[in-house]
């Protein structure tokens, strides 16, 4: 049974009765009485609140079930004990749903701590306007303690944008909706760390440019946002070498991020400044009068308020939910403008120029011009854009493809897992194995259980034995 958003609304507005343990929680609603909920990639999110505290609540949604992969991720998350990542837990037959017929289900949530804070865009914003420098000096050393603890536990969360990073009042950060994470360190992360480094720079140093200067950096056209350029040029001339090595590297490693040592050495030593050098750096610019005049104005910002819901921007693109019942989920940018060809019954974030969508229950796979990649004709897709690789399930079994939609493995598997250390879990009936991202060697399909590798090796299960093999399926460690 596909669950619908509607029939999530409806017990999460009914909720007596209808948990097993979360027993007086109840859904939180803005200020117009609308609850606040939005769309994840999988999920329907619900703000809620239960024993005192605020929780998100995740509900499975749309076609195919991806229930053991939140299942294990949330296994494997419960190791960490940490301040940078938001408790998260996976709840079994946790919520009673009923179906058109008035037949009860039980369903598996995940349930989520919301942190006390702001995003990360509306506390810099916040601090930008009261001029509150240390509080963005505390933030920069708090994004400095990520990234190195991301490096020591192997943690990547792999989908951190300014909504998943929610800052405290005092400076500090937890990441939250680590939907997409793994305990296999990459250097997906250190693009955005980076850039929010800077951005709560720009704040600190040019605080009339700061709103300006957020529109452009979430665009990703580093070498094209003035306000940049201000702030290295200052630097050169007032001999700051981090302030210029950040803004140089944050131009450089768009496409390839840099060494994840060197990312942190370079927010590390932006955190170690005195917030007298942020007003120092931010009277050289005024100073500038070129500078300032040369800077182009925005005005012009998207009126989110017509829409349902509204997805996560990435690559300068929102997905948004509209209240027309036909086709309702389409692509504008941050004016307003749709930007992408064509309407969808439900439309995913775009994540290195591909993006996921539904028509008529079935998934298809689009670039930026609303052209199809991949048709729709799919019961469930998963794109990994760290990968460029695509898994797509067609009549029960899973196939492998490549980002312009040619297949590189056919479709033979009930189930298919993502990618690590080039490898693939794969499962046929009750056996679950491994093959390799470019499909010409595997590991056969014996184990009970597998999961991930990390760094060279995965845990698997075996007639009730656990124990590790290395990418040539050898057991290791025994």
């Amino acid at each position: 049974m596909n669950h619908t958003i509607n029939s999530y609304i409806e017990t999460v507005t009914n909720p007596v009765g209808r948990f097993r343990t979360l027993e007086r929680a109840f859904a939180l609603t803005g200020p117009d009485g609308r609850l606040l909920f939005c769309n994840g990639s999988y999920t329907a999110n619900f703000e809620i609140e239960w024993n005192a505290a605020a929780y998100t609540l995740k509900c499975p949604i749309g076609p195919g079930d991806r229930t053991a992969a939140y299942r294990r991720l949330c296994t494997q998350l419960a190791t960490l004990h940490t301040p940078f990542l938001a408790p998260i837990s996976y709840l079994e037959r946790e919520m009673t749903l009923f179906d058109s017929s008035g037949m009860p289900c039980q369903v598996d949530v995940i349930l989520q701590h919301r942190p006390q804070g702001e995003p990360f865009d509306r506390f810099v914003a916040e601090c930008n306007r009261r001029g509150a420098r240390k509080s963005l000096s505390a933030c920069i050393a708090s994004l400095r303690d990520i990234i190195e603890w991301e490096i020591a536990s192997g943690f990547s969360h792999r989908n951190l944008k300014a909504g998943n990073l929610i800052v405290t009042p005092a400076g500090n950060c937890t990441m939250i909706n680590p939907d997409f994470a793994r305990l296999e360190h990459d250097t997906r992360d250190n693009l955005p760390l980076l850039t929010f480094a800077v951005t709560a720079l720009a704040a600190a140093c040019i605080p009339e440019r700061y709103s300006a200067f957020w529109r452009e950096i979430l665009r990703k056209r580093y070498n094209a946002v003035p306000e940049l350029e201000q702030l290295r040029t200052a630097a050169l001339r007032l001999n700051i070498d981090p302030v210029a090595e950040a803004v140089e590297l944050l131009a450089a490693c768009r496409h390839t991020p840099a060494p994840s040592t060197r990312t942190a050495d370079c927010i590390a030593r932006l955190a170690a400044f005195d917030t007298a050098l942020f007003e120092r750096m931010g009277a050289h610019i005024h100073d500038d009068r070129t500078a300032r005049q040369s800077a182009p104005s925005f005005s012009r910002i998207a009126d989110l308020s017509k829409y349902k819901s509204i997805g996560q921007e990435n690559e300068g693109i929102i997905n948004v939910e509209t209240f027309d019942p036909q086709r309702p989920f389409l692509y504008i940018d941050c004016y307003g403008n749709q930007v992408v060809e064509g309407r969808f019954d439900h439309a995913e974030s775009f994540n290195e120029g591909r993006a996921v969508v539904i028509i008529d229950g079935r998934r298809g796979l689009i670039d930026k011009e609303g052209a199809f990649v991949m048709p729709p004709e799919f019961e469930d897709m998963s794109w990994d854009s760290y990968h460029n690789l695509v898994t797509a399930q067609k009549e029960g079994m899973w196939g492998l493809f490549d980002r312009d939609g040619h297949r590189i493995i056919d479709y033979r598997y009930d189930w298919m897992g993502d990618c690590d250390c080039g490898m693939i879990e794969v499962g046929i009936g009750r056996k679950y194995g491994y093959v390799s991202a470019d499909g010409l060697r595997s590991i056969p399909l014996v184990y009970d259980q597998v999961y991930s590798f990390r760094d060279g090796i995965a845990l698997v299960e075996l007639d009730g034995r656990e124990f590790h093999i290395d990418l040539q399926g050898n057991p290791v460690g025994e």
